[in-house]
């Protein structure tokens, strides 16, 4: 008897933790919009123009001016956008995510930033912050690859951000990921980018 009853006591506990565990929820994360990133100076994967590149011994002559942009983004994302941030990061293995800009702060009703503006501050619209980048400026620098290593891919991300405002610190220079831990991906309503390849003029030798 008392075999038969501890039998049907594990029984019915096993019923109870089976039927239990399903109707555990887990909250989703919200999916991440969006954004159609282009540039009138060229096309995605395609050669960026020199004079948007940091001048060098090989290009002494590149203007190192901002690449304009123009980004779109749906109804429903805007709604929920307070301020767009912009990085730009060399791909390439070698460069091991070497950054050329963190901007942030930039207005919510902002769908472009014309040539020269992110390297002019006087361009910029009031409250846009610049991070210092791997170079140790705060401003845009263009690209700057090594002479004879083939083409670098730069890749533009824009990053819409439920933030109203972004303390970036005046000090502190950010990694690529150090930057997404600052923002929070949790605070990224919507996000999208741009890929262009510049190389610097040189002998590529065998193996690289």
């Amino acid at each position: 008897m008392k075999k038969t009853a501890l039998l049907l006591s594990l029984a019915i506990f096993g019923t109870i933790t089976f039927c239990l565990i399903p109707a555990i929820s887990y909250a989703k994360a919200t999916p991440v919009a969006k954004i159609t990133v282009t540039s009138p100076a060229f096309k995605s994967l395609k050669d960026i123009p020199a004079k948007y590149a940091k001048p060098s011994d090989k290009l002494p002559y590149n203007s190192n001016i901002s690449i304009p942009l123009n980004w779109k983004v749906s109804k429903a994302a805007s709604k929920k956008i307070n301020t767009f941030a912009i990085t730009i990061v060399d791909r390439n293995v070698q460069a091991n995510k070497w950054v050329h800009l963190i901007a942030t702060n930039i207005p919510a009703d902002a769908r472009k930033l014309d040539e020269g503006a992110l390297s002019n501050k006087s361009l910029l619209p009031e409250g846009v912050k610049i991070a210092k980048n791997s170079f140790g400026n705060f401003s845009y620098d263009g690209p700057m690859p090594p002479a004879g290593k083939g083409n670098h891919i730069y890749e533009i991300m824009v990053y819409g951000l439920d933030w109203n405002s972004l303390a970036i610190g005046d000090d502190l220079e950010y990694s690529e990921k150090d930057f997404i831990e600052f923002i929070g991906k949790e605070h990224i309503v919507a996000k999208g980018k741009l890929r262009g390849k510049f190389r610097t003029p040189g002998i590529v030798l065998s193996g690289e």
